[in-house]
């Protein structure tokens, strides 16, 4: 049986948050002693005028404390910033799901290594043929665009369903639901670690050096995992009330596989197919700030300019999103 969403609280309710257990009406030693001063008074013939402990609806609504409570955003921010201080636990539950799932296993998560690379070596042989592109220069084109669309696919997938798989946890223990997101990132993070041990061989392959312009692909990974967060944060809300959604994310997902220059190079398409395909394609530009530098390419300006405002405008739509309907994740599980 699904649970229905929470109902709204009465004013009363919320009031009797912010007053004092001792003091709210009903309460038991509330009543005593109000009684035993009742008594003492009328033994000792003089009128009762003890000022009573009062507390208005207004006065909760007009407490700052309670204006921030009852804020969405705040509250929001709060939960994500409470669930970046805790890195600590996001590491540990990351690698205890990269140990359980290669647990028992000798070489461990290098079996996705070694498929990567063979999958990666067999389309390059075929395709480079198809396409009659220099091997030295598709071949790293692929294998960078394979690993990085490998790492964006596996944390949009699985960003779908972090908050249905941690559905236990967030039913028992009182840990900010933001973890969930960072734990699936982190543990994908872990995975591309191990997957990209095949691009510099690659590189050795093909006898093509690697320079140092290939460190500007630091800041571009970073704002690509900023724009994961806010893409997996409003993904799993919307996949735990609607169940269907991540089969129709997984259709989506292989559609841009094929739209996005990963397995062909963007120098094949004509001059208005690739406008269509590249300039308005958010996908080529995530993987683009991060691919470019490694192949010792410059990142063209419009490419940083949609990660970044990709990254602005998406945590501004997750945070009121996720402010709004965070209360309720617990009765869509």
């Amino acid at each position: 049986m699904v649970a229905s969403a929470p109902s709204a609280r009465t004013p009363y309710e919320i009031a009797s948050d912010f007053t004092p257990p001792n003091l709210q009406r009903g309460h038991s030693t509330w009543s005593r002693s109000r009684e035993r001063k009742k008594l003492e008074t009328r033994r000792d013939g003089k009128s009762d005028t003890t000022p009573s402990y009062k507390i208005t609806i207004i006065d909760c609504f007009d407490n700052p404390v309670f204006r921030m409570l009852n804020n969405p955003i705040t509250a929001a921010l709060a939960d994500i910033a409470t669930a970046v201080k805790r890195y600590s636990l996001v590491g540990m539950l990351g690698w205890q799901d990269v140990r359980q799932r290669y647990r028992r296993s000798a070489v461990g998560p290098f079996w996705l290594t070694i498929s990567m690379g063979v999958m990666i070596g067999t389309i390059g042989l075929v395709f480079g043929q198809i396409f009659n592109s220099p091997m030295e220069d598709f071949l790293p084109f692929l294998a960078a665009g394979m690993i990085l669309w490998s790492f964006i696919s596996t944390c949009v997938l699985e960003g779908c369903t972090s908050l249905i798989a941690a559905e236990s946890i967030i039913k028992q223990l009182p840990i900010p639901l933001f973890v969930h997101i960072l734990r699936t990132i982190w543990r994908n993070t872990l995975i591309l670690a191990h997957n990209i041990v095949i691009f510099p061989l690659v590189l050795l392959a093909v006898q093509k050096p690697l320079g140092l312009g290939a460190l500007l692909s630091i800041p571009g990974f970073a704002l690509l995992v900023l724009n994961l967060a806010w893409i997996s944060l409003i993904l799993s809300l919307l996949c735990a009330r609607y169940r269907d959604l991540p089969q129709i994310i997984a259709s989506v997902l292989q559609i841009a596989f094929y739209l996005t220059p990963i397995m062909w190079l963007p120098s094949l398409l004509p001059g208005r197919a690739g406008t269509y395909l590249l300039d308005l394609n958010p996908i080529y530009h995530l993987i683009q700030i991060v691919r470019a530098p490694l192949l010792g390419q410059d990142v063209s300006t419009v490419s940083w300019c949609v990660a970044g405002g990709m990254a602005l405008f998406g945590w501004c739509i997750a945070i009121i999103i996720y402010g709004l309907y965070k209360r309720r994740i617990a009765y869509w599980l």
